[in-house]
């Protein structure tokens, strides 16, 4: 759910047929915007962004971490990690979060109505960090001459990175998984046209490689 709604999130099959649901224990709840998946030791997890800022006035923001529920199931999660973000030049508009497992770090990518927007990281906490709210900051480590950046995913196999406006996708090819990100999303990307639909705000990379 986008702000106004409840902790929850739903899941569909391949069809966009509804599946299950989960309601998350959190609080407080401000304004969603992005979510990923990931691996962390073996186990499947999921990252809860609620870092929407349309005014760019919210002193922190608040990003869930969890174990990856049965899809096919309705749930209630209480054992959930947070992380409360502060962004080290100062709050920021952000819709695009993602997860490199194999960096072992968290990317948000913030929102601008002008071409540029910063890149901004995180180390990924361990899984044993549960009960108390953690502080961490958000250090920018790089900026892209992007507008109005919507969403993020990150291929757990490539490495490759991908960010969608609401008219393009954009993919930052990855030439070694050792290199840092921000040299990895220096690069020019291959653009991609999006179909004419009226907000696209999300983007995902399956197991398989398909976006």
């Amino acid at each position: 759910n986008d702000s106004g709604g409840k902790n929850r999130l739903y899941s569909f099959d391949s069809e966009g047929n509804p599946t299950g649901q989960a309601d998350l224990k959190v609080d407080p709840m401000v304004d969603w915007e992005d979510m990923a998946s990931y691996t962390s030791g073996g186990a499947a997890r999921l990252l809860v962004a609620d870092c929407g800022d349309n005014l760019s006035k919210r002193p922190s923001i608040h990003l869930f971490l969890l174990a990856e529920p049965d899809p096919t199931e309705n749930t209630t999660i209480e054992r959930i990690q947070k992380l409360v973000v502060t962004y080290s030049d100062g709050p920021r508009d952000c819709e695009a979060a993602a997860v490199d497992s194999h960096r072992k770090r968290i990317v948000l990518v913030a929102k601008s109505r002008f071409p540029v927007c910063g890149i901004y990281s995180l180390a990924l906490p361990n899984d044993d960090t549960v009960s108390t709210a953690h502080s961490v900051t958000a250090k920018r480590i790089s900026v892209l001459p992007m507008p109005m950046v919507t969403a993020m995913d990150i291929d757990p196999v490539s490495g490759d990175v991908w960010l969608t406006s609401y008219l393009h996708a954009f993919c930052f090819r990855c030439q070694d998984r050792e290199e840092p990100i921000a040299e990895q999303m220096s690069r020019m990307p291959q653009t991609f046209e999006l179909p004419r639909w009226k907000q696209i705000e999300s983007i995902a990379v399956e197991r398989i490689g398909h976006i």
